[in-house]
């Protein structure tokens, strides 16, 4: 079986020939040929194919190239697209051409528009990854609460308590970026259109299976209760971009970085930085970080100070456990998400503490 870096090399290629010569039916027939021997040749060309279609939003940017070259900064002020913009902004990417060199440079190729949308994409993402990344409807949950939401792909997400995410859904993709909290997603099957859920620096990647992504800053836990995902670097995306650049200019392409991990039902991974945690459990086990679907908290073992924080995430009356001494307790059961007052009265039946109730605080120290 290929490698994750030689099926993305081979995507690009495959991309570059398509946009930058002239497609033929025996070529298109060799390409599904190509896409039908593996899941994985299909998700990593449709996923390169809908990064180029975004690109065609930064196409006004090549206008005025010259013929057959890659367009630099100061070449994009060509484009009549900045004649529109604010001085300043015009300013800032570089100084406003005259008319005749606007005529000149009008005559230009396909490859050198689309050469030049992939330069200004890696040279200045920040341009339209904001104008890409605050389309789409927006969800948020309370603390306390969760909701089902159900999108127009058929695909549904239930929302843990505080939790917020940023949902793309278009002909051409489906696309998730969770802001905070927790999600739990159910994804219709769609070979043609990927189901990706970005997460701080992480994506994960899914065709049509079921899964749960936690996000803590840029920290992520994943875990997969039905088929496969993958979760690698969101910088990926822009390396995927530069790489077919390279190649649809035949300058030589450099080996991209792959990180990604593949998870199955059961397996849990959590990312810390560059660093990502992988931990395969029986089904039903797994199962029982996503108890909160239900409205309840299931501990096995597990200390105070994880139970009191898990517990503080869907509530707004807060624990706090003011004695050092009572970290190292154990908890074990399963306990209502919202039921603080339950969770405390069992604290002081079963252990040596006493809870004391103070507006929005119940204060934990040692009897």
């Amino acid at each position: 079986m290929d490698s994750l870096a030689k099926i993305r090399e081979d995507a690009a290629q495959w991309m570059a020939r398509r946009i930058s010569q002239d497609w033929t039916a025996q070529q298109q027939a060799e390409l599904e040929q190509w896409l039908n021997a593996s899941t994985s040749h299909r998700v990593e060309f449709l996923r390169l194919e809908s990064l180029w279609r975004k690109s065609d939003r930064l196409k006004i940017l090549g206008v005025g190239a010259q013929r057959g070259t890659v367009p630099t900064l100061d070449d994009w002020s060509t484009s009549p697209f900045f004649k529109h913009m604010p001085k300043g902004e015009l300013h800032s990417v570089g100084q406003a051409s005259t008319v005749d060199r606007l005529a000149r440079r009008r005559r230009r190729t396909r490859y050198a528009i689309a050469a030049g949308v992939l330069v200004a994409a890696a040279a200045l993402p920040g341009f339209w990854m904001v104008k890409l990344l605050h389309a789409g409807a927006e969800y948020s949950t309370a603390v306390g609460v969760t909701a089902a939401i159900p999108l127009s792909d058929g695909s549904k997400v239930m929302l843990n308590t505080a939790s917020e995410i940023r949902a793309v859904v278009t002909a051409e993709e489906r696309r998730i970026h969770l802001e905070a909290g927790e999600a739990f997603f159910d994804v219709a099957r769609d070979a043609a259109r990927p189901f990706t859920v970005v997460a701080g620096k992480k994506q994960i990647i899914a065709l049509g299976t079921q899964f749960s992504v936690r996000r803590q800053g840029d920290d992520v836990r994943v875990i997969v209760t039905q088929g496969k995902v993958r979760v690698e670097s969101a910088e990926s995306t822009w390396a995927q971009l530069t790489q077919a650049m390279r190649v649809a200019k035949s300058e030589r392409p450099q080996p991209a970085a792959v990180d990604g991990v593949i998870l199955t039902a059961g397996d849990i991974a959590s990312t810390h930085e560059d660093q990502t945690a992988l931990l395969a459990k029986p089904l039903d086990q797994a199962q029982e970080f996503l108890s909160w679907r239900s409205g309840y908290l299931v501990f096995h073992e597990t200390t105070l100070t994880d139970a009191v924080e898990e517990f503080n995430r869907y509530n707004t009356r807060k624990f706090i456990v003011r004695d050092p001494e009572l970290s190292g307790l154990h908890v074990s059961g399963n306990f209502r998400s919202t039921n603080v007052d339950s969770f405390a009265r069992l604290l002081e039946r079963g252990f040596p503490i006493r809870a004391t109730r103070s507006g929005n605080s119940i204060v934990l120290t040692r009897r």
